[in-house]
């Protein structure tokens, strides 16, 4: 078939290209005559020639009992009504019966006659406006009698409605329905009205050559009147009304959008014409809608989807659920998270809601309560003003986000970071007013590579031990503390306050007694002892949580297995001692080559127990952190409805009675040490054996590498590996292996990796 890529209209005389004319399948070549420019100068004569006419036909057809008046003169030919029953079978009533018939050549004299007293402005030839100004020396029309009521229509008499919500339709559907109705016929008829007379010269355009005019439109049975089209009919049955416009657009929107199969896009477009048109609220769709308001306002906002995104709807590659994700989102990462959750698993499914949701809770929700910045600071970013009042904070749409636990919730991440970033840059300027030291670009990055990485320098607002407790040098030293030097986060932008490490230790070791809270000796030996008890009901019940995820059913997979299997192994690799040991009692791999045989496990275990594996590993990292609250342990727990409150209260109960117990035990060893006979004295000791025993005690005390793999131990020192400085200073540590004659593998609590020091470096709790 050859493709016509341009064409002469006949009425401006000018070849153009194809794309300027409408599509019309009828002619050969598949485009309208005249080109658009044209039509439309076409139709604004052929109204303001028939101006009078067409309101006098609106006029009739509006009146109780009179016949319209037709536009077009047709020779006197009575109709031949036929009495239809109604629907309830009592009585009969004269219905609206369309016929079409051959008018008379003489009937299109007056028409021609027209045409030839107003030619075309633009001129042209007589066959190319044969359709404006003569019609065809048989033309068919269509005749009624009555205005309301059931008849059998033509089914080429009537138009589509311009304002039917539904504009998708299912092709499969359609013919089924087609199949359907050849066998059986329409069941149900079809709602039609008179075609309105703004509708006239719009459906003359259009009309297919011995086809009757158009004389009725439908209002409602659009997909019934298509299927009987494809499948042959001639006729089909139709209730006609008398309807305005308001009337057929409330009728249209407010029953169709009751039906199920409506796509929630459409849907969202009858909504928006109802509350433009209608003057509807939200809260009356949804009462006429049987819906709830929140159902009405996440529907109206499909219409903020980018198209990119309303295509992805309709293609199925995202269901309701996550179309409302996205369409919450500004239009400027619409595409983004778009990319993220319509991406198809190893199973070529797309993103569940629940991970949907989680995904973007975590990646395009902030909560605006750990807002580095005052949230309701106008003068920060003046164009976007208080969080407080913005419409893109979840409580400011309350319907909208009904699933969202904190309102103070921030629902654009562009605008928060350019908030952030314009806090870093005042607190920029105001320390280079007051003569502080801000360290920026390159020289930031050689001293801090990475957020956890220091060159010589000290956060002064982390917490570390100070003093046996965790706190920050900014709390230790007080007025003590020096002004301190900025460093720009190379990662974050964020504005770090940081000394020297050098002059920390100075500072610690000048204050320590006023400012540092340093324990005297004789408190030393109860505070070791507090701190164990509190590392053992923490070990006890991180080490529940996390046998009970171990236990707890298959976790959604969402991964590819293969990079699921990586990461398990990645998190294996970071566990040391009891954490390594507890992953080998889960494994059942025994005590002998746990590490190998925990990595074979982890090669094998089946794809659908990859996830539930990979909690195991994350929260066996919490296991020794006792500085820090267990975050990894609780959200794992969490996501297998796992109570973590409960076990460790359930934990510290068993702990309460063990310790009662225990005194319980040790006071009736005392009664029956009181009740027995003194034990008769150890025979003397001769002098050699006596001085081999004081020479074995002397040589423990004097060895003080006497440690061992699994003990806690305290880092006397910070620890200084390839250029970089840990601070590692006061920090407990649990000991892995030897390395050599002096030194040992430990892994610090602070750290997610081991470090080698000298045995001189720390001491055993």
């Amino acid at each position: 078939m050859t493709t016509i890529t341009e064409k002469t209209c006949p009425g401006c005389k000018t070849c153009k290209p194809a794309d300027q004319f409408n599509a019309n399948k009828s002619r050969t070549d598949g485009l309208q005559r005249f080109c658009r420019a044209c039509q439309k100068d076409l139709k604004a004569d052929w109204q303001a020639r028939n101006l009078d006419k067409t309101r006098q036909y609106d006029r009739d057809r509006k009146a109780p009992g009179k016949k319209a008046t037709a536009l077009y003169t047709a020779a006197p030919n009575p109709a031949r009504a036929s009495p239809l029953s109604g629907e309830g079978g009592e009585g009969e009533e004269t219905t609206n019966v369309v016929e079409t018939e051959t008018a008379p050549p003489a009937a299109q004299q007056p028409a021609a006659a027209a045409a030839k007293d107003n030619p075309p402005a633009f001129g042209g030839e007589q066959e190319d406006n044969e359709r404006l100004t003569a019609q065809p020396a048989t033309p068919t029309v269509a005749k009624t009698t009555n205005t309301t009521g059931f008849a059998d229509l033509p089914h080429a008499a009537i138009v589509r409605s311009k304002t039917n919500p539904r504009t998708h339709f299912d092709a499969e559907f359609i013919a089924s329905l087609a199949s359907s109705i050849r066998t059986k016929g329409v069941l149900q008829a079809i709602l039609v009205r008179p075609l309105p007379g703004s509708r006239l010269q719009e459906t003359l355009e259009d009309l297919l050559p011995g086809q009757p005019r158009p004389t009725h439109e439908v209002v409602a049975g659009e997909q019934r009147w298509r299927a009987a089209g494809i499948a042959g009919l001639r006729t089909i049955p139709a209730m006609i009304r008398e309807l305005t416009d308001d009337q057929v657009l409330e009728i249209q929107l407010v029953e169709n959008l009751k039906r199920r199969d409506l796509h929630p896009m459409e849907e969202a477009e009858g909504f928006e014409r109802l509350r433009e048109t209608a003057g509807l609220s939200a809260e009356d769709i949804a009462d006429r809608i049987d819906k709830g308001r929140s159902y009405v306002y996440k529907t109206m906002n499909l219409l903020k989807l980018v198209p990119d995104a309303r295509k992805a709807f309709y293609e199925r590659k995202l269901t309701r659920s996550t179309a409302e994700l996205v369409a919450m989102r500004p239009a400027g990462l619409q595409l983004q998270v778009l990319k993220d959750i319509a991406a198809t698993d190893f199973h070529g499914e797309p993103m569940s809601y629940r991970k949907a949701k989680d995904h973007i809770d975590s990646n395009y929700m902030l909560k605006l309560g750990s807002a580095v910045f005052k949230i309701t600071d106008e003068s920060l970013v003046p164009a976007a003003g208080s969080c407080r009042t913005c419409p893109k904070r979840a409580g400011a749409n309350p319907q909208l986000f009904d699933d969202v636990a904190h309102a103070d919730t921030c629902t654009d991440p562009t605008c928060f970071n350019v908030k952030k970033q314009a806090h870093y840059d005042r607190i920029k300027a105001e320390a280079e007013e007051r003569g502080q030291t801000v360290i920026t670009g390159k020289e930031a990055k050689e001293i801090m590579p990475s957020s956890n990485t220091l060159r010589g320098y000290t956060k002064v607002d982390d917490h570390q031990a100070l003093g046996g407790k965790m706190r920050t040098l900014r709390k230790v030293l007080g007025d003590n503390m020096p002004m301190p030097t900025l460093i720009e986060d190379p990662t974050t932008h964020e504005m770090v306050a940081v000394l020297p490490t050098a002059a920390v230790s100075k500072l610690l070791k000048d204050n320590q007694i006023t400012d540092a809270g340093v324990h005297k000796e004789a408190d030393v030996d109860a505070i070791v002892a507090k701190r164990k008890l509190t590392e053992a009901y923490e070990l006890a019940w991180r080490t529940k949580a996390i046998r009970a995820v171990s236990e707890a059913g298959d976790a959604d997979v969402a991964l590819g297995t293969n990079p699921m299997r990586e990461i398990a192994l990645l998190l294996f690799a970071g566990l040391r001692g009891t954490s390594q040991a507890l992953i080998g009692e889960l494994a059942n791999v025994g005590k002998v080559g746990v590490r190998e045989g925990v990595e074979q496990h982890l090669k094998t275990v089946p794809a659908d127990a990859l996830v539930q594996w990979l909690y195991v590993l994350m929260m066996a990292h919490d296991l020794h952190q006792f500085d820090e609250h267990a975050v990894r342990i609780s959200v794992g727990a969490a996501n297998f409805g796992i109570d973590t409150k409960a076990l460790a209260a359930s934990v510290k109960s068993e702990m309460k009675a063990e310790a009662s117990a225990k005194r319980v035990d040790e006071a009736a060893k005392t009664i029956t040490a009181e009740r027995k006979p003194a034990p008769a004295r150890k025979p003397k000791v001769g002098k050699e054996e006596a001085a081999a025993l004081i020479a074995k005690q002397l040589q423990a005390i004097d060895n003080p590498n006497r440690f061992e793999a699994d003990q806690r131990v305290r880092l006397k020192s910070d620890v200084h590996k390839d250029g970089n400085t840990f601070n590692t200073r006061g920090v407990s540590a649990t000991v892995v292996q030897a390395a050599g004659d002096r030194a040992w593998e430990v892994s610090p609590d602070n750290l997610n990796f081991p470090i080698t020091v000298d045995y001189t470096e720390m001491e055993a709790l």
